[in-house]
């Protein structure tokens, strides 16, 4: 079976009948829609290492060079986190989501890609 690709990367294979992504397989003919969606990041890890080098600071004045420390790591942490963005497939089990990467970019083409295969497919 010879289909034309419509998009192709290291992890992602679509063509008019199949998308294949990281070892999953989805048929094209159990996907009803496909939409992309922004994930951001769970803060939380680094507010509670802010709110510790706070509280360091506060009750552990002596401790300082602590306080700075987690302060540092958190704001680190803080910036390194970075918005995700998805590919959600609706399918007639529900919502799944298929894949997700950095790159905004990279999302639109694959959502581009299965629209098109979608279409194809009739």
């Amino acid at each position: 079976m010879n289909e034309p690709i419509l998009y192709q990367d290291p992890d992602v294979t679509i063509t008019k009948t199949r998308f294949m992504v990281n070892g999953a397989m989805f048929a094209m003919s159990g996907i009803i829609s496909v939409r992309g969606r922004a994930v951001e990041p769970s803060r939380a890890p680094v507010i509670w290492g802010l709110l510790f080098a706070l509280l360091c600071f506060i009750l552990l004045s002596t401790w300082l060079g602590l306080a700075c420390l987690f302060a540092g790591f958190g704001l680190q942490v803080w910036l390194w986190c970075r918005r995700q963005y998805a590919v959600v497939l609706q399918t007639s089990s529900g919502e799944q989501v298929a894949f997700q990467d950095h790159s905004k970019q990279r999302i639109t083409e694959i959502i581009g890609a299965l629209q098109a295969g979608i279409v194809e497919r009739g």
